[in-house]
């Protein structure tokens, strides 16, 4: 299949036709003949995946992937035995992640240990291939996963030890979903996203406290409230309030991968785990990956947002000058912000182009509020193209008419750069201007819209409207005549938008049910919660138990229909929803509606039309 046999002790030699193979991919006419971008995608897109298969079942030496990122960092900066060049930017900025101020190329060692770990995982999540049969057979008679990592294993095979490797990555992300509870510690283990509760104890926890499980604090109808503000603070227990469980059919307790929404294991959560939540910073010049600009100029706005272009005052302090000044202005540092704003030549070429009046103040802050202003910008020049476009286009053309100037025997720009600056922008934004143009849209008149004659309308909604994630959720039933049945609004503590119209969703099905409706269509604005409940949901889904409910509630012995509406016709239960947060934790039901919601049930019951926005 690829992967040597191995039958003997593994030093560099067992993999070293990963690294020759990875060295035919990065020969020298591909260096010369791409620039900095293009090196950049072909590395992403065919270096990178050469040891992919291997790295999943073994785990590398160390001198192999050091000799891989060796040949990337060499090829990404064109670096070659006959042509030296610098490498600007150190290796572990450029190999972390784009948002964090890399470039989003992998560092070999961190990502073998990444797909080692989904090794790991699917021997947790009990695979059911002779492969996991055989490992669990002869490692894991007397260990899980994660304990077998601390255990002294004699006489193993390779095979084992990366897996082991790999394995030390799972805890980073592993966490309990809550079914019936017995299987979890409620103190000590991890299963809510706040972190192992023993840490957040308001009262002193004995040894026997310490070994109760999630299923002591639940009772018939979901959480024991009461129980929970006696040993947790309130922020706590909000957001413990908001798990479904307890309510509906115990389901198995499950460990899931938190990392990602859907709560399976993936290599790119596992390898953004090993930088640690502390150095999981957002870059400030992030943004640059999302301008519309041509990819030669994205990363060199990358290279001036980290300071590393090779200005004078850069070559000075590596060595390879002695004479920091500018050869423009003599006793002037020639810094970044030298170059593109204060030299002699600067103002001619920005005055050239014509500075639009909205950024034309910009031009007296400091640099990194001029870059940011300028490429933010969504204002267009005289020409009509976009000025973020040609800013970028003129410190590109800046720094090539410096560099010819330095290392072309003074080379001098040409009398009119403006037009070679205006000809590369142009060319551009035309050939790229079809593929990013937003469909067109018509705006349309739309109302709620009453039940068949003898059919009852269920309409939810789930609420999300601070920073601290306090959640509620809220309905109402009504009949063909839009007579108020039933309504209800919940305080459901503290989590996601998702869980709140989940929540909405279950309520409303279980209050009609009880109510004695048996011919229901429901109504959600929320398309990620329809397709949630409509089409099969995995296990490992966080939240799992409340789907499963839905699914379960409308496959009852009645005729339900669930369908996506769009906000403008769902303000009702959006009122409900609203009302929530200013209740009690819990559902309350409404006999009768509420005061503030005559408005909007007046315009529901005569269809006042609201505009919305669609697709054409």
């Amino acid at each position: 299949m690829g992967v040597p046999l191995l039958h003997s002790r593994v030093n560099k030699e067992t993999y070293g036709n990963i690294v020759e193979k990875v060295q035919r991919r990065l020969s020298a006419w591909k260096n010369n003949t791409l620039s900095m971008a293009g090196r950049l995608v072909y590395l992403q897109s065919v270096a990178s995946a050469i040891p992919i298969y291997s790295m999943q079942s073994t785990r590398l030496p160390v001198s192999i992937c050091d000799k891989i990122d060796k040949l990337n960092r060499n090829f990404l900066w064109g670096h070659t035995e006959d042509n030296s060049k610098v490498h600007l930017v150190k290796w572990e900025t450029v190999s972390t992640p784009k948002f964090m101020g890399g470039l989003g190329l992998k560092d070999t060692h961190v990502m073998n240990q990444a797909l080692l770990a989904k090794t790991g995982w699917k021997l947790m999540q009990r695979d059911p291939g002779l492969w996991a049969q055989v490992l669990k057979g002869k490692y894991l008679k007397h260990y899980d996963m994660v304990g077998a990592c601390s255990a002294k294993f004699t006489n193993c095979s390779h095979t084992w030890r990366g897996i082991l490797f790999g394995a030390q990555i799972l805890p980073n992300g592993m966490r309990w979903r809550v079914g019936s509870g017995s299987q979890i510690h409620f103190w000590k283990d991890n299963w809510l996203e706040s972190g192992v509760l023993e840490n957040f104890a308001t009262i002193p926890l004995s040894a026997d406290m310490l070994e109760w499980s999630v299923d002591d604090f639940l009772t018939d109808d979901g959480w024991n409230v009461e129980l929970l503000y006696s040993c947790l603070p309130p922020d706590i227990v909000e957001h413990i309030f908001s798990l479904h469980v307890g309510i509906a059919n115990h389901r198995e307790d499950k460990v899931i991968w938190s990392l990602t929404n859907s709560g399976t294991f993936s290599v790119k959560t596992a390898y953004l785990s090993l930088f640690g939540d502390d150095d999981i910073i957002p870059w400030k010049w992030n943004f640059i990956w999302k301008l519309k600009l041509p990819p030669k100029l994205v990363t060199f706005l990358w290279t001036i947002g980290h300071g590393k272009i090779l200005t004078n005052v850069q070559r000075a302090r590596r060595g390879f000058t002695n004479n920091p000044c500018c050869p423009i202005c003599p006793n002037i540092e020639e810094s970044m912000d030298h170059i593109f704003r204060s030299c002699r030549q600067s103002p001619f070429l920005w005055n050239g182009v014509g500075i639009p009046p909205e950024v034309a103040h910009s031009f007296a802050l400091d640099f990194q509020s001029w870059m940011a202003i300028n490429l933010r910008t969504h204002c267009s020049t005289i020409h009509g193209l976009p000025w973020n476009l040609i800013f970028a286009s003129t410190l590109w053309y800046c720094w090539k008419g410096r560099n010819n100037l330095v290392f072309n025997d003074g080379q001098q720009p040409p009398v009119s750069p403006q037009k070679f600056i205006f000809q590369f922008a142009r060319d551009w934004y035309n050939a790229n201007k079809c593929s990013s143009s937003k469909p067109p849209r018509q705006i349309i008149s739309i109302h709620w819209i009453h039940p068949p004659i003898g059919r009852y309308k269920i309409n939810t909604d789930g609420s999300c409207n601070d920073p601290f994630r306090h959640i509620s959720a809220g309905g109402l039933i009504r009949n063909s005549e839009g007579d108020w049945i039933k309504g209800f609004a919940a305080n459901l503590g503290r989590g996601t938008i998702m869980e709140a119209e989940l929540w909405g969703v279950f309520m409303g099905l279980s209050i009609a049910w009880d109510e004695g409706c048996r011919d229901v269509i429901l109504e959600c604005d929320s398309w990620d919660a329809v397709i949630l409940i409509q089409k099969p949901i995995l296990d490992s889904h966080p939240l799992y138990n409340l789907i499963i409910d839905c699914k379960e509630a409308i496959g009852k012995n009645w005729r339900c229909e669930v369908t996506h509406i769009y906000r403008e016709m769902n303000a009702s239960a959006d009122h409900m929803a609203d009302l929530g947060h200013g209740l009690s934790l819990g559902l309350h039901v409404f006999v009768s509606p509420p005061t503030t919601a005559s408005n909007v049930l007046v315009s529901d019951s005569i269809g006042r039309a609201l505009p919305r926005a669609v697709l054409a």
